[in-house]
C-alpha cells in the first residue's frame, strides 16, 4: 500500500528528521510503500506572516504557555542534514506552505499518516488543518495519526481551528498521540486515542545500527560527556562546566553542528559515558543505547509533558530535571542507578502494542 506521511518540515532538526526515517522503516517493515510529504514554510508566504504575527501578540498580551519560535526554515541548511533526506527517506518534490488536493492522485496515495513530533501543535504548524488531511478527500481510504504530538498539555487551539480540525478528525481511521497529556486534548477534538510509542522507539537500537559506523576502540577508550541543549544560556552553559568532571572530555551538540547530519549525531550521543540534554529525541537515543542522561525541562518547547511521559512508565522520572533545579545540583546522578534490563523489558512490551495499532489499521499486503 503507498501511504503518505505528513510530518513537520525536514529541515535541521536532528529528532523531527529520525522519527519520520523510524516510522518509514517500520511501515516497510510491514510491506508498504510509505512516501514522506515534504514541504517548507516559505517565509513570504501569508501562512508564515500570519503565525509571526500571533506570535508577536501572544508575547506582547503575556501568554506564557505559547512558543516564543519563528516556524521553520524555508530551506534546509545543513548539508549533512540535505544529504541524509535525500538518501534515506523517500519524499516528494517541495511544496511550499500548504499541500495541495492533487498531491493524493500525482503519488498514488492509497493512505495516509500523520506523526510524529508535534505536528498537532498550532504554534508550530500555520496550516495545522493540513496535518488533518484537509487535502485529501473520500478516495483516501485510510487516514491514521501514529504518535501524534500535541507537543504540550495546554489547550492550544482557537474555536476556528477546533471546530475544523473536529471535522477532519472524524473523516480517521483511527487515531493514536505520543504522550498521556495528549489523550484529554484528542477527546476535545472528538476522539478517543490510543497511546503509542514515538516511531524512533518503534524501530529500536538494532533498526539504526544499521546506519552507523562501528564504534572504534580509540572511542571506547576517549568517552566524553556530551551536551545537547536546545535554547543553551550562558548559565546552563556554565553550571554544565561545572558539573564536568576533572580531566574528563566534554563535548558540546548544537542544532546546525556543521560535520554533524543525523547519523553522526546518533554516534555521537551512543558514544558517550553521560548525557546532559532537554531534548525529547537525544532522551530517546540515551534510551536506546544505554548512555546515563538527565534530561532538563525545556519550558519554551513545552514543558515536561513529552519527556514525563517517556521516562514515567520506565521508572526514570528522577531523571527529568527542571531547569531551576539543574542549577543546584553538585554533581551528576550515579551511572550505574539505571537498570537497563527493566528500561528494555518495558520498552519492548510498548513496542509490540504500538506494532498492533499499525498491524490492525493497515491492511495486510
Amino acid at each position: 500500500m503507498r501511504i503518505g506521511i505528513v510530518t513537520l518540515p525536514l529541515w535541521g532538526n536532528y529528532g523531527g528528521i529520525l522519527q519520520n526515517y523510524a516510522l518509514q522503516e517500520v511501515l516497510r517493515s510491514l510491506g508498504h510503500e510509505p512516501i514522506t510529504l515534504d514541504f517548507q514554510w516559505g517565509r513570504s508566504g501569508l501562512p508564515y506572516l500570519l503565525s509571526a504575527a500571533k506570535r508577536i501578540v501572544t508575547k506582547i498580551l503575556g501568554k506564557t504557555h505559547e512558543s516564543w519560535h519563528i516556524p521553520y526554515a524555508p530551506t534546509r541548511t545543513v548539508h549533512e542534514v540535505i544529504g541524509f533526506v535525500d538518501r534515506y527517506i523517500s519524499h516528494t518534490r517541495t511544496f511550499w506552505n500548504s499541500y495541495p488536493h492533487r498531491i493524493v492522485k500525482e503519488y498514488g496515495l492509497e493512505a495516509l499518516i500523520v506523526g510524529s513530533d508535534q505536528v498537532w501543535r498550532p504554534t508550530y504548524t500555520p496550516c495545522i488543518e493540513d496535518m488533518f488531511f484537509k487535502f485529501a478527500g473520500d478516495d483516501v481510504r485510510i487516514k491514521l495519526s501514529y504518535a501524534a504530538s500535541f507537543g504540550t498539555s495546554e489547550w492550544d487551539f482557537t474555536e476556528t481551528q477546533r471546530a475544523e480540525c473536529s471535522r477532519l478528525l472524524a473523516r480517521f481511521k483511527d487515531v493514536s498521540v505520543r504522550e498521556v497529556s495528549g489523550l484529554p486534548l484528542a477527546e476535545k477534538l472528538g476522539r478517543k486515542a490510543t497511546l503509542v510509542q514515538d516511531p524512533t522507539l518503534l524501530l529500536g537500537r538494532e533498526g539504526f545500527e544499521k546506519l552507523l559506523n562501528p564504534t572504534s576502540q580509540t572511542k571506547k577508550q576517549e568517552r566524553y560527556i556530551a551536551t545537547y541543549i536546545l535554547d543553551p544560556t550562558p548559565a546552563i552553559e556554565g553550571k554544565v562546566e561545572f558539573l564536568t568532571p576533572s580531566g574528563a572530555k566534554l563535548k558540546q551538540i548544537t542544532e546546525d553542528m556543521p560535520g554533524v547530519g543525523p547519523k553522526e549525531w546518533i554516534e555521537i550521543i551512543r558514544d558517550a559515558r553521560f548525557i546532559i540534554t532537554n531534548s525529547f529525541h537525544c532522551t530517546i537515543f540515551c534510551l536506546l543505547f544505554h548512555i546515563p542522561f538527565i534530561a532538563m525541562v525545556n519550558e519554551r518547547r513545552g514543558g515536561s509533558a513529552r519527556i514525563e511521559s517517556l521516562l514515567t512508565p520506565l521508572g526514570l522520572e528522577d531523571r527529568l530535571i527542571r531547569q531551576s533545579d539543574f542549577s543546584t545540583l553538585t554533581e551528576l546522578p550515579k551511572s550505574e542507578l539505571i537498570d537497563w534490563t527493566k528500561v528494555d523489558t518495558i520498552l519492548a512490551e510498548e513496542r509490540r502494542k504500538s506494532m498492533d495499532f499499525l498491524k490492525r489499521n493497515l491492511p495486510t499486503p
